[in-house]
Parts: structure tokens; sequence; C-alpha cells
């Protein structure tokens, strides 16, 4: 009997020594590892900010105070997932989410923000303004199921996949969208500066406030933008023709 179970956990150790070896269980793990430290961050800014408003307003600012919050350490955790390999799986599984809700008809999805949302958090501000950043993150992981998960690892684990997935994903995102097609015989590069023109001009039009904000980051007049009817799909043709006599404006300005 002994020699029989002894036999049961060697071969048992060996399975389990080869799943552990595979890139798929690593991958895996380095996901879980990095979101639950992403998590971590984002509850840390939250409590923080959530003592910062417990502070004296006239001292709270002070870096000299002895009760200054620091919140450079939490920062310091979510650029290193930015720039981190399971930041690629996350943003190919975002990019499937935006595709998706293209295709669906949804004018509306927070994960096409996610990466404009995280860095916003590495922007100045005080403890408050990044805990109520971070708060809608974690709500937005919130809905993370395990399938998800095991998504996102899959796109860790097959790299030249999840690369593919961002080229197609383009067309979907307006910021990748805006930065790829700035060529330098074309009326793209300019386009920054002609919808911070257009804003100057008071143009209500919410297609300009989406290629805003995803220029400047601000992700609280991309979600409005969004939710007004903004289309990801919009370009620069499109935004110039709906413009043109602000635009042949805005070239006399430029010459």
């Amino acid at each position: 009997i002994l020699a029989v179970v002894a036999a049961f956990i060697s071969l048992y150790a060996v399975h389990v020594t080869r799943t552990v070896a595979t890139s798929g269980f690593q991958s895996a793990e380095r996901v879980k590892s990095d979101t639950a430290g992403l998590l971590a961050a984002l509850r840390s800014l939250m409590v923080k900010g959530a003592l910062y408003t417990q502070q004296d307003s006239k001292q709270r600012d002070d870096a000299s105070s002895p009760g200054f919050i620091d919140i450079k350490p939490e920062r310091a955790v979510i650029q290193m997932f930015l720039c981190s390999p399971t930041a690629i799986a996350y943003h190919s599984f975002a990019a499937d989410k935006g595709r998706e809700a293209t295709e669906s008809g949804k004018r509306s999805e927070p994960w096409r923000a996610f990466g404009l949302q995280l860095a916003g958090v590495l922007q100045g501000g005080n403890p408050m303004s990044a805990a109520l950043q971070a708060a809608r993150l974690e709500k937005l992981l919130d809905g993370v199921t395990d399938d998800q998960l095991t998504a996102i690892s899959a796109n860790l684990e097959d790299l030249p996949g999840a690369i593919d997935k961002l080229r197609r994903a383009r067309p979907h995102d307006v910021l990748t969208q805006v930065l790829f097609s700035m060529e330098d015989d074309s009326p793209h590069h300019v386009l920054p500066q002609f919808v911070e023109f257009l804003r100057e001009q008071g143009v209500d039009d919410p297609e300009v406030d989406l290629l805003w904000a995803s220029s400047t980051g601000r992700v609280d007049v991309a979600q409005e933008a969004l939710k007004r009817g903004a289309s990801v799909n919009v370009d620069a043709k499109t935004i110039i023709a709906r413009h043109r006599a602000l635009w042949d404006k805005f070239q006399v300005i430029l010459r």
C-alpha cells in the first residue's frame, strides 16, 4: 500500500512540476500577480484619499508637513504595471471589448478608457483626486471573471496574437487611430491643434470633444462625449469636412 501511495505521489509531483513549467501556467500566474499588485495600489490610493480629506486643508498639501500623504509609491506600482507585459495582455483584452462594442452598436464601453485611466492616476493632483480615479478603475476590474482572466493570460502567452489584436482593433480605438494616422503629408499631424482650435471657438461637437480627450488624457470628457453619441471611428477628414469654414480659418492661422 505504501509503495502504491508513494508511486501515486511521485506521479502527481511530476504532473505538477510539468504544469508549473508550462508557459500557460506562468502567464496566468504573472497576470494574477500583476493584477493583484495593481488592485493593492488602487485600494491604497483610496485609503490615503479618505485620510487626506480628514486633514487640515491649510497644511495637507505641504510636502514638509509631518502628516503629508505621499502617493508616489502607488503611482510607481501603476507606472510599472503600464510598462509590463501584463499591460499588453490587458490592452489586447480592452481592444477586443472595444471591437465587440462597435460591432454590436454600443456607444459606450468602459474598457476603451482603461489605459487612459491608468495614465490619469499618474498625473498631478492631490490624493483625493487620485483616489477617485482609483475607485473608477477598481470598479472596472470588479467585472473581470475567471474566464476573462484566462483570456487575458492567453494574450500574454500568445504575444503575436495579442499584437495582431491590437492592430485589428485600431479602427475601434479613437486614441490609437489618431496617433497611427498622423503622417506628415496629411492633415492628421495637425489634428490635435485643430481640435484645440475648435474647442476654443466654442464648437459643440461630441466627436471633437472625444478627440481632444484622447490627446489630453481627460477620461471624464471622453466618457461624456461617448454618452452624447460620439463615434470612436471618427477621423480627421470627417472632422475637417464637418467644420470646413473653421478649417480654412485655421489654415490661415497656421501660415
